[in-house]
């Protein structure tokens, strides 16, 4: 591929060769519009349109990209997609193309009766009746077919809700897992991307400079304006690499508003460990909370990652637990650093979009501990340990106070 061009003719253009251009329309629909019939996917579909540019442009391939479902029928929108992908393959044409074919042709003509579009010929309003109906014109025919086998037509994009999530796990991560980079950044990456895109859709390198152009009839040509106009909104292979190369590396570790600490700081003190450390350890159980509220995405499988990643935690603490856990002398510091460690080489891998570097999956670790999950010494009655704490500050508070009982 050597270049995109955002927001020219068409939502973009997508140029692999001098001679291979393919126009790419993308257009919504909302679930409660229901599928695409032929008729509406003509006009307010966008086909009408890309016709009307293959026509006058000569374009090597056309797209439609759509998030709703296709009216099935052989002379529907369904039909249409596996008629122009049987002529394409160089089928030759049955009563099935042929009827798809027509149904085809009358739906641009009708495309045209409201909207004027390259290509496609002004005819009158047909009779209700299908049987008073004239015949499409044989050379406007000739060219549907023509047409038929450069269009594409792709039902399946996700709706609104679930397209960012989609498109990091099935295309962003595969993506930076090929060439060797860091998957873990990337919904950070996929969001750059979608602003370098945002930028070139709107660019525009006039602006302002139209006075220039009303005070100064030699500031500039047409031609040169549109050379500039898609110029600037053109992206290249360069710019997707520099959008990547400055685009972090791994997401950053943020506070969380939340209480409730004193059961994972009573549980790490038991172990020997030292209050520095303990206070880090809370500031990365926060991370955790912070990078989950943001990146779960409600959807029904949101849970059950989650529980993945849980019970892949819990059986490395388990090994790990095995390993350093002494009756001699206290290991809190030990079961800290080794499953640090081992959580830093890869011991637990999130098999989902969410991104999470290993100070996220060990904050997660520090959460199951504070649900008495995960421990660092021996265990004990924690609720009787955050009594007896209790218990002792209100004795230091009342004795501050000089209050007697």
């Amino acid at each position: 591929m050597q270049r995109i061009v955002c927001e020219i003719h068409e939502d973009y253009v997508v140029v692999r060769g001098e001679d291979d251009i393919e126009f790419v329309s993308c257009k919504h629909r909302e679930a409660s519009q229901g599928p695409w019939s032929l008729i509406d996917i003509c006009l307010a579909g966008g086909i009408a349109h890309l016709f009307s540019r293959w026509h006058s442009m000569s374009a090597s391939r056309v797209r439609l990209m759509t998030n709703a479902g296709l009216k099935s029928g052989a002379s529907e929108a369904g039909g249409l997609l596996k008629a122009c992908s049987r002529i394409a393959d160089g089928e030759p044409f049955d009563d099935d193309l042929t009827l798809c074919r027509d149904e085809f042709a009358n739906a641009l003509l009708a495309a045209r009766r409201q909207k004027k579009f390259s290509g496609i010929p002004e005819t009158p309003k047909p009779p209700r009746k299908k049987a008073d109906r004239s015949p499409p014109p044989p050379d406007f025919l000739e060219l549907v077919e023509k047409f038929m086998s450069v269009l594409r037509i792709c039902p399946d994009l996700p709706a609104r809700t679930y397209i960012r999530t989609q498109h990091i796990e099935n295309v962003m991560r595969p993506t930076l897992d090929a060439g060797g980079h860091d998957t873990t950044a990337s919904g950070e990456c996929y969001d750059a991307l979608v602003t370098l895109v945002a930028a070139r859709n709107s660019a525009d390198p006039l602006r302002g400079q139209y006075a220039s152009w009303l005070t100064e009839p030699k500031f500039g040509s047409a031609k040169a304006s549109l050379a500039a106009l898609v110029l600037s909104r053109t992206i290249v292979r360069e710019d997707v690499l520099q959008t990547l190369a400055s685009s972090p590396d791994r997401p950053l570790l943020r506070r969380w508003t939340t209480t409730g600490h004193e059961r994972l700081r009573i549980k790490l003190v038991a172990g020997g460990v030292r209050g520095t450390r303990v206070n880090g350890a809370l500031r990365l159980r926060e991370a955790w909370q912070a990078q989950w509220e943001e990146s779960k995405r409600d959807l029904p499988g949101d849970e059950a990652e989650r529980q993945d990643l849980e019970a892949k935690i819990l059986d490395l603490a388990g090994d790990v637990e095995a390993e350093v856990a002494t009756t001699d002398a206290e290991w809190g510091d030990r079961m800290y650093e080794t499953l640090r460690a081992r959580l830093r080489g890869g011991g637990v891998t999130p098999v989902s979009s969410l991104a999470l570097t290993a100070e996220h999956l060990f904050g997660l670790a520090l959460d199951l501990a504070s649900e008495c999950e995960v421990w660092f010494s021996d265990e004990f009655d924690v609720e009787a340990a955050l009594a007896e704490v209790g218990r002792a500050t209100s004795f230091g508070v009342i004795q501050e106070s000089g209050v007697t009982q």
